[in-house]
Formats: C-alpha cells, structure tokens, sequence
C-alpha cells in the first residue's frame, strides 16, 4: 500500500501528503514516478540494459534533462561502487552488483521515499555498510525516508525506528 500498488481495504494512504485512494492507474504510476523509489529483492532490472541505461531509465521517465542525468548517473553508481562497471550489461554483473545498480536506480531521482526489500541481502559486509551510509546521508541530506524489510542486524542496528512483525502484527516492544 506505501508502494500505491494496492489499496487498503479502510483508512487512508498518504505519501508526502498526497492521499493515495482513489487514484486513477495514471495518477497512481505519476505519483511512484515521482515520490517513491523501489528496492526490489528480485532486482527487476532491464536485463538488455547496462547498469548506466537501468538507472537512466527511470530519469528519463522523469524528465531529466541530459547534462543533469549524466551527472547524476555518474555519482549514484560511484557511490554504490559501480563506477568501474558502468557500461556493462546487468547480465554480465553478480547478484551483489545487481543489487547496487537496483538501489541506484531507487535512489537516483531523489525521491521523497525509498521502499526496499532486503537492500543488502545479497552484498559483503563491507559494501552493505557502506550502502547503509548511503542511505542515511540521503535521509539527512535530502530527508529521504527509508523504509526496509531486512533480516540483516546492521541494517536494523542502525534504523532510527524498528518495527518488528509476527504474523502480520506488529510485535511488542516494537519503537
């Protein structure tokens, strides 16, 4: 429901203040565009794209000028440490790399929220705290909001808020 890709069966959804119910599938699309940045644990890449073309996609989408995506590009995939690889094709790339141009492509069009699925599941412990550090400079930075599944304790050792769920609930002694 955070994602505007289902409705809540009562209440209401808001995403930086815009409710989310009754949107057309237009609205709904315009408005991931603009605000929401997706983490998928499958990556869903563009598997005939390079790492550069996966994250210039989706600002291309948004209409960012040429000059602006060039630069952008370049400095999202230097800081998940992909700069080495950026004109190579996703299939050619490891499951860790994958993972980077993925949270790249969240991440590069500023957007007001970033939902991720197990966003360092699939990277060495050097390389997810440094994505960790990634993500909390944006929040400071930009006030990006995160929010993340994740079993791994780095991540939720370093969250401002953890909210555990058993069953669908949320557990006790949850912050």
């Amino acid at each position: 429901m955070m994602g505007v890709l289902d409705v809540p069966t009562y209440g209401t959804v808001r995403i930086d203040g815009h409710p989310t119910d009754g949107l057309s599938r237009t609205a709904a699309a315009l408005l991931r565009r603009d605000l929401i940045g997706f983490v998928f644990q499958s990556f869903n890449l563009i598997q005939v794209l390079t790492a550069w073309e996966n994250v210039e996609y989706g600002l291309i989408l948004k209409g960012m000028p040429t000059g602006r995506r060039t630069s952008v590009i370049r400095d999202i995939l230097g800081a998940v440490g992909l700069g080495d690889k950026m004109r190579t094709r996703v299939t050619r790339l490891s499951g860790g790399e994958q993972q980077r141009v993925a949270i790249a492509r969240a991440v590069a069009g500023s957007p007001k929220v970033v939902l991720a699925d197990e966003p360092t599941a699939n990277l060495d412990t050097k390389t997810g705290l440094a994505i960790i550090e990634l993500f909390r400079t944006m929040n400071r930075e930009r006030g990006t909001t995160f929010i993340f599944s994740s079993h791994d304790p780095r991540m939720t050792g370093l969250a401002h808020r953890t909210v555990t769920l058993i069953d669908g609930r949320r557990a006790p002694g949850s912050t």
